[in-house]
């Protein structure tokens, strides 16, 4: 089912079209690059959950916040379980950075910034995703995992989360 959904994103295109797209992916990047998301600051990393969260309450999502010593977690599922058939898996947490670093800029058609790669682009197209899928997300049992302590090992994370079940 997931698979023929998004084989029908990719061949006939987006419901917001190639260019609004591109624009939606622009601007949730942009957004999360913007969050100075340093590992050591976990409120700003429990920020940047809320707002991603913000961007997907209107889906009708389960959510589910943890905390595992100070670091935020984020677990978003289409049906009401923290066991669904297929996790995707992100952290939003950076390295620490100059203040300019977080100023995101595009040259061409790359966007740098910290963490435009590694990993919040992941995040922007996880965030663009469920929207595409809006209109199928009640028929799957799909979910979101968000972290903030990869960039320590991950230990205070997803290895909690998967401990919890």
């Amino acid at each position: 089912m997931i698979g023929r959904i998004l084989a029908g994103i990719i061949c006939c295109g987006s419901i917001y079209g190639a260019s609004t797209q591109q624009e939606k992916l622009t601007e949730y990047l942009s957004t999360l690059v913007a969050m100075p998301t340093e590992t050591a600051d976990k409120e700003e990393n429990g920020h940047a959950l809320r707002w991603v969260e913000d961007q997907l309450s209107p889906l009708g999502l389960h959510f589910k916040h943890e905390s595992f010593e100070g670091h935020p977690t984020l677990v978003i599922t289409t049906q009401d379980t923290m066991t669904p058939d297929l996790f995707l898996v992100a952290h939003i947490d950076v390295v620490p950075a100059q203040k300019s670093q977080y100023k995101p800029r595009i040259v061409g058609s790359k966007m740098y910034g910290r963490g435009a790669y590694d990993m919040k682009m992941a995040v922007a197209c996880y965030i663009l995703l469920l929207h595409e899928l809006k209109e199928h997300l009640s028929e799957m049992n799909i979910g979101l995992m968000l972290t903030s302590d990869e960039e320590i090992g991950g230990m205070k994370g997803v290895k909690r989360l998967l401990e919890a079940g």
